[in-house]
């Protein structure tokens, strides 16, 4: 009798024993279904801010990524959270709230610096769903995110005049691109570096950034033709500048041919022609150009 109640009860402590650990499992099972549930819910808010600030929505475009950014943070999805706060960031820009785009970069650049140093915590890559250029592997999605933050922290700088620590941005971003082979970005960073230094009156500087941006826009392998004609467009500008009002007029030429046949933008065009007009004013008085 005393066996048998021995037995019976290690058989219900047993079935006791399996019914938690089932209803563990069940619970961490459910749980995951919400996890994946709520990280696919922002990745689709992050996609579809991303087509709103496209299409020039920027306000829709913040409160969609704000929506995205507490459900990252509800579900600790670090690499969403530092992706959201870099787009918050762009839009922020977009609109010149220069402050708040300072803030949120800043928390971006922090997230994915840290992501960096320990890739265990790197989620799956939210940026890989959403078709970002930067997503070649988790090591580069990192790199490329801490590269985007740095430079639209530079052109906050920029704008604020800061110029000396927005040429420290861009040389460290120029770094990243660089060293993940992303051309197009090397040379967008060039670019607006050279606008700092332009804003500077460093003309010479500036017309050898401009230069190696618009070598790389033009190989075979990138051929962005947006690139090339903002390339020749800020290069014309710093003839302009330098009183070289011939060298402007021909740059400014490259720009319009291709803003009519390469590219649909009324407005570069347009503008191009307005900067024509100047460089022709400005040549009938005098030139000390070619």
């Amino acid at each position: 009798m005393f066996r048998t109640s021995i037995l019976g009860g290690l058989v219900t402590g047993l079935i006791v024993s399996s019914s938690i650990f089932l209803a563990n499992v069940i619970d961490v099972n459910a749980q995951t279904l919400n996890v994946s549930a709520s990280k696919a819910e922002a990745d689709r808010l992050l996609r579809d801010g991303r087509r709103q600030y496209f299409d020039q929505e920027h306000e829709a475009a913040i409160e969609t990524w704000q929506q995205s950014l507490r459900i990252y943070q509800g579900i600790r999805d670090t690499n969403g959270e530092a992706w959201a706060l870099n787009y918050l960031g762009l839009a922020y820009f977009a609109m010149g709230k220069h402050d708040e785009s300072i803030s949120v970069n800043n928390q971006a650049l922090l997230i994915f610096r840290e992501l960096q140093q320990d890739p265990g915590n790197i989620q799956t890559l939210t940026n890989k769903e959403i078709g970002n250029l930067c997503s070649r592997s988790q090591e580069i999605s990192e790199r490329c995110g801490e590269a985007q933050t740095l430079s639209v922290l530079a052109q906050t700088k920029n704008i604020k005049a800061e110029y000396a620590l927005a040429l420290e941005l861009y040389r460290q971003s120029l770094s990243i691109f660089k060293s993940i082979q992303d051309h197009n970005q090397e040379a967008w960073t060039l670019l607006n570096s050279g606008i700092t230094y332009r804003s500077l009156a460093q003309y010479e500087q500036a017309i050898e950034l401009y230069e190696q941006a618009l070598k790389i826009f033009r190989s075979p392998n990138l051929d962005n033709s947006l690139g090339k004609a903002y390339a020749l467009k800020n290069l014309g500008f710093t003839y302009f500048a330098q009183s070289r009002h011939r060298d402007a007029l021909k740059i400014y030429e490259q720009a319009l041919e291709i803003f009519k046949k390469e590219i649909d933008e009324p407005n570069g065009k347009a503008y191009t022609l307005i900067d024509i007009g100047l460089a022709y004013s400005a040549g009938s008085i005098g030139d000390s150009g070619s």
